[in-house]
């Protein structure tokens, strides 16, 4: 809105100060009762409309010259917003900047065993902060998922690991194996809540 006003200013600026000149030259240019109806109330007409639009343009000058002041003023508050924002710490989830991840079994698909076994699933992560050293996790794995952030505020934080094995309790036919993990800093600031999950395929027992 500033930048279109401002145009707007200057074009109405360039086009008075055309008009004012030439109604100058013309009235310095023309002699007292020059030409066929042409006369002295005329000359006086045409010097009082050169004062309004003298009086314009010296509006408009002002006006204009309080919209690259306002613009400037404006300018230097953004650049204050982008270099002087404080870093933040001990926020809200994912608020700075703490990422990571969660995989089951490499990513793959599925598992299997007989049914009535256990198996061993493995989950590897990662996570990283630009403030501090990831110190700590929270993990929620098993059955009855997908797991949220609020299943995970049930669990307690624990040392940060990148790699660990559970065991799960094999059902027949298929089930799901759940897990979500969120990661915590030095600092305190928190990554998001990342999840993954795993079919899991229970074989009928051999006949014995």
């Amino acid at each position: 809105m500033e930048r279109s006003k401002d145009m707007q200013c200057r074009r109405a600026l360039t086009i008075l100060v055309t008009v004012v000149l030439t109604t100058s030259l013309f009235a310095c240019r023309m002699p007292a009762g020059w030409g066929t109806g042409v006369s002295e109330a005329d000359l006086a007409a045409l010097a009082t409309e050169n004062g309004r639009l003298s009086s314009r343009v010296a509006a408009l000058e002002t006006e204009q010259a309080a919209l690259e002041t306002r613009a400037t003023s404006q300018g230097m508050f953004l650049s204050y917003l982008a270099t002087a924002m404080p870093t933040p710490s001990g926020t809200g989830a994912g608020a700075a900047g703490v990422e990571g991840s969660v995989v089951i079994e490499g990513g793959t698909c599925c598992v299997g065993g007989t049914a009535g076994d256990t198996v061993d699933i493995h989950i590897a992560c990662q996570a990283s902060s630009p403030y501090a050293e990831v110190t700590e996790m929270r993990v929620r794995a098993g059955g009855g998922g997908p797991f949220t952030e609020v299943d995970l505020a049930e669990e307690a934080w624990v040392p940060f690991m990148t790699s660990q094995t559970v065991p799960f309790g094999v059902a027949i036919n298929w089930v799901g194996f759940y897990v979500a993990v969120q990661f915590r800093d030095a600092l305190g600031d928190l990554s998001p809540v990342y999840t993954d999950d795993i079919s899991v395929e229970g074989m009928p027992p051999t006949p014995g």
